[in-house]
């Protein structure tokens, strides 16, 4: 009985957050299978306790708890933190951004990403739901979790949902399956968008977890793009060495 009710109570967590608005108890329902007199009751006591915010009287969202769980987690962290901060001190010396991310029930969750404005590096989370298909690091990661032909298929099933024109439809397909055929021969994944940006996606593992590691240099670093690929890969292997070591 204990598990069943854990169990739902982790349903209507992740129906909340995964949503774009607040949810109804109908849409709650919907999403979670579980009964309307169950979830009105479990979505009382959460919002008594400040995890659920009632929006309205049968509207629902995460509330303060739910958002103070999240944040807290990030200080305790099993990933190193030296590693983060040699992650950030790197970036920022060599003058570009990245990502550093892990997957859970096949959905990113960022440990760290960076963006740049105005010349200046700033680090912060969480980071906006991204698509598969629109992730480098997803691609790396589902190719080191499943292999190559499942990756493909999760990312192209997810591709074929995405709203898009079929002419960009068939570029970002051949993009994911070139990048995944360079993948298995390279152990790294490079991905030049439609903004002429240079992702580079590194593999890192640490015990039973896989991570991935991008680097974003922009369209106008051409020149140094091959000085900047070897400093990239020297730091991947810095932080695999962390991790082996941690």
């Amino acid at each position: 009985m204990k598990t069943l009710l854990l169990n739902k109570t982790l349903k209507i967590f992740e129906t909340l957050v995964n949503a774009e608005n607040p949810l109804t108890l109908k849409e709650i329902c919907a999403r979670t299978g579980i009964t309307p007199p169950a979830a009105s009751r479990l979505l009382s006591d959460l919002a008594d306790t400040g995890y659920v915010h009632k929006v309205s009287y049968r509207t629902f969202e995460p509330g303060l708890g739910m958002i103070y769980l999240g944040q807290s987690s990030l200080r305790h962290n099993f990933f190193p933190q030296n590693a983060i901060l040699l992650l950030r001190s790197e970036l920022a010396e060599m003058g570009i951004s990245g990502a550093l991310a892990g997957m859970f029930n096949d959905r990113l969750v960022y440990l760290f990403h960076s963006y740049r404005e105005r010349s200046v590096q700033t680090s912060f989370l969480p980071m906006p739901e991204q698509r598969l298909s629109g992730s480098n690091i997803a691609l790396v990661i589902l190719c080191v979790k499943y292999g190559s032909e499942k990756a493909a298929s999760i990312l192209l099933d997810e591709l074929k949902r995405s709203p898009m024109t079929e002419e960009e439809r068939e570029f970002r397909e051949r993009s994911i399956l070139q990048r995944i055929e360079a993948f298995q021969k390279d152990n790294y994944a490079v991905w030049e968008d439609e903004c002429r940006h240079w992702n580079i996606c590194f593999p890192l593992a640490g015990g039973s977890q896989v991570y991935g590691l991008s680097f974003l240099i922009d369209a106008n670093t051409r020149p140094d793009r091959a000085k900047l690929f070897l400093k990239c890969s020297s730091l991947a292997a810095g932080m695999r060495k962390i991790l082996t070591k941690s």
